[in-house]
């Protein structure tokens, strides 16, 4: 949203039409989560982003609705363009090749990647983690957040302490994205109970390297995942519910390397060069439409 003010001002003073894309949506978050706190300036300035941009990009149909809803952008200048992976980073290179870098040597290794914060529902797949059959053989790695202590992070090590859990989980700070493939290969199952996903990348480039995805049946994952058949999606934001689920995978290895072999090839029609003719299109599209009017006015 800031650098969504940023491009406003450039395109008012350099006369030229702004597009934008916004990161997540601060009203969203706060109807995805209630507990969820926005400043009342980041709600302000989304809306006269939104007011005055000449076209908004989104990722999913669902963020198309919800900038009508709550915004009311119109839906004449909202063009849905899904994310892409980069498909010559993130590949499959082999389980055991990635765990042996690692130094993961668990039977099962469960993987979450992406900021430490409340709206992740990380606490969830902690809770989750206390219930699943496997515990004493699995390792969850969770990957993102800043290398000093946040609140969040200390909420987290709390509830894990508490339910016995210290040794099972390795949180690891925000990694190089060369590194990421490493740790997508090396799980055996991907998981992101988040409240909220305006698209959810992780869980797309998990899919590219093979990797099957647990997902909450959010805009962003359920515009791409094909519940049950390349990945799972869950409905309730129940660490039962979500511990049904990874017990499921990890005890079915067939189950988790067809989900595997179709989530690989529905990332292959994502890659980021359909992404790139697509945004394209429209940048096009707009500098088209500020011609014609330019000409209509002289």
């Amino acid at each position: 949203w800031l650098s969504g003010e940023a491009g406003t001002n450039l395109s008012r003073d350099w006369d030229i039409p702004h597009v934008t894309t916004f990161h997540t949506l601060g009203r969203v978050k706060m109807e995805a989560r209630p507990a969820e706190k926005e400043s009342s300036d980041r709600l302000k300035t989304e809306s006269h982003v939104v007011k005055q941009a000449d076209s908004v990009i989104v990722s999913t149909m669902q963020e198309k609705l919800d900038l009508e809803r709550l915004y009311g952008l119109p839906f004449s200048k909202v063009a849905v363009v899904p994310a892409g992976v980069d498909l010559d980073l993130f590949k499959p290179i082999g389980r055991s090749r990635a765990k042996r870098e690692l130094g993961l040597v668990d039977d099962h290794v469960l993987l979450s990647v992406g900021r430490i914060e409340p709206i992740k529902g990380l606490d969830i797949l902690i809770s989750a983690l206390a219930q699943t059959e496997n515990i004493a053989n699995t390792k969850l790695v969770i990957v993102g957040g800043e290398q000093t202590e946040t609140a969040e992070k200390k909420r987290l090590e709390t509830l894990a302490l508490r339910l016995g859990l210290q040794k099972t989980i390795r949180f690891v700070s925000a990694v190089n994205q060369l590194e990421l493939p490493t740790y997508y290969n090396a799980a055996d199952v991907f998981v992101m109970p988040s409240f909220y996903e305006s698209f959810g990348l992780a869980a797309l480039e998990s899919m590219a390297c093979g990797t099957p995805v647990i997902a909450s049946r959010v805009a962003g994952p359920k515009s791409f995942i094909d519940d049950g058949k390349t990945g799972v999606l869950v409905s309730w934001q129940s660490p039962k519910a979500y511990a049904e689920r990874i017990d499921q995978l990890l005890n079915d290895l067939g189950l988790r390397m067809r989900i595997a072999a179709s989530a690989s090839q529905k990332a292959q029609s994502m890659g980021w060069n359909m992404v790139a003719d697509k945004i394209l299109e429209h940048y096009n599209h707009i500098v088209g439409q500020q011609w014609t009017k330019v000409v209509g006015e002289d």
